[in-house]
């Protein structure tokens, strides 16, 4: 359960990239397609894809904050965190898709009631909803990611001052499991700070550069909304390429993994009729997988 929350918001980082790249390949065929001049009801664009890419973004900023909140308690109450880690996640996670779905719901209820706008059949994120209501959505989903950066700062004064603390109490004794326990948190939120740094830049700045021109250069409103979401969506690789390049234990991982999978293609096992086998060194790896995986939790509980 360690790791949930960040593979919480890897699989969403994921879904938005897919979304993107399913996006695009429909907005290309429309383009070919449709007529030029044509124009439908802003309401039907609210089932089109360009509406879940919205969806997405949102909860993902969201999952950030979640994040950030799931490293402050394990600062806060660590022993409480371990004894029902399985739970606090839960409703971390919980709270994310029911808040983001009470947002979202109302948004949709309020474009709905809203008077329908003649737009584009390619659906442009930011002329799905009425102008206010998507710099509604906007400073939302800038606010829950930007919030993370702070949590994350006094995640890691809280630890500074608690090692200091302890370390300061019983300087004649030894405390090697604290210190490391504690080492091992310090790493996993500093990687996770430099992750909230990028998603700065590439998530929130240029949300708020879009916001601006929302507001005041509408002219250019489509130019800022198209980088923003680029960059959103390079955003999406950033969580994943930090931690597989700080974290040791997610490096060994992965490397073991990978292994595993060039292994099974290259190795084949010969049992006693002869005949190649691949089932045997499939499941060799699977094992091989488990363990890696058991023993990287395991190291960063205790």
């Amino acid at each position: 359960m360690y790791y949930t929350i960040m593979a919480f918001i890897i699989f969403h980082n994921g879904l938005t990239g897919l979304n993107d790249a399913a996006l695009g390949i429909t907005r290309l065929i429309d383009m070919i397609t449709l007529p030029k001049n044509e124009l439908i009801d802003s309401n039907l664009c609210l089932v089109h894809f360009s509406n879940s890419l919205v969806l997405l973004i949102v909860l993902n900023g969201f999952g950030l904050l979640a994040n950030s909140v799931d490293r402050l308690l394990v600062i806060l109450f660590p022993l409480q965190y371990f004894r029902h880690t399985q739970l606090i996640v839960g409703f971390l996670i919980a709270v994310v898709y029911i808040a983001v779905f009470i947002f979202m719901s109302s948004a949709i209820a309020i474009e709905i009631v809203l008077p329908a706008r003649r737009i584009s059949p390619l659906c442009l994120e930011q002329l799905v909803y009425n102008e206010d209501l998507y710099s509604v959505i906007l400073c939302v989903r800038t606010l829950t990611a930007a919030a993370s950066i702070p949590i994350m700062i006094l995640v890691l004064v809280i630890m500074y001052k608690k090692r200091k603390m302890v370390l300061g109490r019983n300087k004649l004794t030894s405390f090697t499991d604290i210190d490391a326990f504690i080492q091992r948190q310090k790493s996993f939120t500093k990687t996770t700070l430099v992750s909230c740094s990028i998603t700065f830049f590439l998530y929130v700045v240029p949300a708020v550069n879009q916001l601006i021109y929302d507001r005041l250069d509408a002219s250019n409103e489509n130019e800022m909304a198209l980088y923003a979401i680029l960059l959103s969506s390079i955003n999406s690789y950033n969580l994943v390429m930090t931690f597989v390049y700080r974290q040791k234990d997610v490096r060994a991982l992965v490397i073991k993994i990978l292994s595993c999978f060039c292994c099974q293609k290259q190795q084949r096992l010969v049992i006693s009729t002869g005949k190649p086998c691949e089932v045997t060194a499939k499941r060799a790896c699977k094992s091989t997988n488990v363990q890696s995986l058991s023993n990287a939790i395991i190291q960063q509980l205790h």
